[in-house]
């Protein structure tokens, strides 16, 4: 059994199968050059079959950091778990009923999103610079485009991520945030009185965006937990001292819920 948590708002939509992995030394779900594909493989293949969900039909993107955004095609699910079809891309979304997104965190947020009216998803993988250039609200807008998703009908959850009081940044964040944002940075930058250093407040950052690319308050849900206070549940960039593993983020239409053309 590999343990996960799942956002309750998407869950109770009935349309959507989702996940979030939690920390498991012997389990690896994220393929890194170098390491033993087969092994990760067989990984993904356990916990999507505790889901009823098939690795056969993963959709894998290339993470950079960027706000791209790919409308999943027939000929992408499937992906390899190398990574090495969708490049240069972190968010994904798709109206195909079995296709399973996936995108890895480990302090970083990942944002769930499912519309139950056009029976659309999307899945990104958003951090601090993913959360600045608005990828969670590129990734409701290419629903919309694509599937003429609703903003209002749209769920969204924001998983387990570092939190505010963790996320410690340079004077080159604080400028790039400015920068970017303008007079909103002072809501998510937040100087220590104690320290006088400044802290990022990643959860209310993405929060922002997707309110503001229409997402209603009252379909909004915010995990409390913090993946660097937490290290017994979760992997942290900031709190392990590097990238040891990361969780997983799955997300899929229930092939019940059919629509478009078949897989």
């Amino acid at each position: 059994m590999i343990n996960y948590i799942t956002p309750e708002n998407i869950d109770r939509t009935g349309f959507v199968t989702a996940a979030f992995s939690l920390r498991d030394p012997q389990v690896r779900l994220y393929f890194r050059p170098g390491e033993k594909y087969e092994e990760i493989a067989e990984n993904n293949r356990r916990f999507l079959e505790q889901l009823d969900l098939s690795a056969d039909k993963l959709v894998t993107v290339n993470q950079k950091h960027t706000a791209n955004v790919h409308a999943v095609s027939p000929e992408d699910v499937g992906c390899s778990l190398k990574r090495d079809r969708i490049r240069d891309t972190d968010g994904i979304v798709t109206d195909i009923p079995g296709a399973v997104l996936t995108v890895n965190v480990a302090d970083c947020s990942a944002v769930y999103l499912a519309d139950p009216v056009s029976k659309s998803i999307g899945l990104c993988h958003a951090g601090r610079r993913g959360a600045l250039n608005k990828i969670a609200a590129v990734t409701v807008r290419k629903m919309s485009e694509n599937f003429g998703a609703d903003p209002a009908h749209i769920l969204a959850w924001i998983s387990p991520c570092i939190c505010r009081e963790c996320y410690e940044v340079g004077t080159e964040v604080k400028e790039e945030t400015l920068g970017l944002w303008g007079e909103k940075a002072g809501a998510v930058l937040r100087e220590d009185p104690h320290t006088g250093r400044t802290h990022f407040d990643l959860k209310l950052a993405n929060r922002l965006v997707l309110l503001e690319a229409g997402i209603r308050s009252e379909n909004l849900e915010i995990s409390g937990e913090c993946t660097c206070c937490d290290r017994s549940r979760f992997y942290s960039f900031r709190g392990d001292g590097k990238i040891i593993n990361e969780m997983g983020a799955y997300m899929s239409i229930r092939p019940e819920c059919f629509r478009g053309e078949d897989i």
